[in-house]
């Protein structure tokens, strides 16, 4: 009845969460530093493998016709081939462009992402929005609410 005349369940994103430690986390500045730290640990685990393994890993040669198609800027081809193989009814991104947009564009937005992707190319740079990801966390409807591994992240 309560949740009724409240108006339905309480959004996860407002909850307290608890640290590493079991305390309880009210600040939302608090909160949004132990997602960061709980992210980048389930995220970035250190790897720590053997220099013999690698040693014994044999490097694949290439023919010369294929080394210089693989340093070869991008085609208009290759960019519309990539955009047909955008599956469609995905989010969009940090932009807010979907695949079904991008798709609607047609050939104007393949030439214009072709121009873009030669220039990332040549001058080997990226934009740096391209490597910000945004994670949203998903709780898996199992477990306390306040426990970060509680939630699914990407």
């Amino acid at each position: 009845m309560i949740r009724r005349l409240r108006g339905g369940k309480a959004k996860t994103e407002n909850l307290p969460i608890l640290d590493k430690h079991g305390e309880l986390l009210t600040n939302s500045k608090q909160s949004l530093t132990r997602w960061k730290e709980y992210f980048n640990d389930l995220l970035n685990v250190p790897s720590h493998v053997d220099p013999i393994t690698i040693q014994q890993i044999h490097a694949v040669t290439i023919t010369t016709t294929e080394q210089r198609r693989q340093e070869q800027t991008p085609s208009l081809e290759e960019v519309q081939r990539a955009i047909k193989q955008m599956k469609n009814g995905k989010a969009p991104g940090n932009d807010g462009i979907s695949a079904d947009l991008i798709k609607a564009g047609g050939l104007p937005m393949a030439k214009w992402l072709h121009e873009i992707f030669v220039d990332i190319w040549e001058n080997e740079t990226i934009i740096e929005d391209w490597s910000t990801a945004i994670l949203i966390r998903l709780y898996k409807n199992k477990g306390d609410k306040k426990v970060c591994d509680n939630y699914r992240g990407p």
